[in-house]
């Protein structure tokens, strides 16, 4: 055989096995267990302040600088 006729061949193969992996693949992302959050469906129930260092620039100097912000660390199903 020839060299562009090992390479088609090897090609074929390639695609091949493409075309047969996928079946499988969409199989096992039908069967995996996912859900979605929605975030209008829970409520915030505990928050904690949490200090946040960022740097600033003023002029050519950098200026370190920290902010206190409450983050929601629980949060719990809304009931309705």
């Amino acid at each position: 055989m020839e060299l562009i006729e090992k390479l088609i061949i090897a090609i074929l193969v390639v695609i091949a096995g493409c075309v047969l992996a996928f079946p499988v693949f969409i199989y096992r992302s039908a069967k995996s267990t996912s859900f979605e959050l929605q975030k209008s469906e829970w409520v915030c129930t505990k928050t904690e302040p949490r200090e946040v260092r960022t740097t600033m620039v003023v002029g050519k100097v950098l200026i370190p600088r920290t902010d206190t912000r409450n983050v929601c660390v629980q949060y719990s199903e809304r009931r309705t």
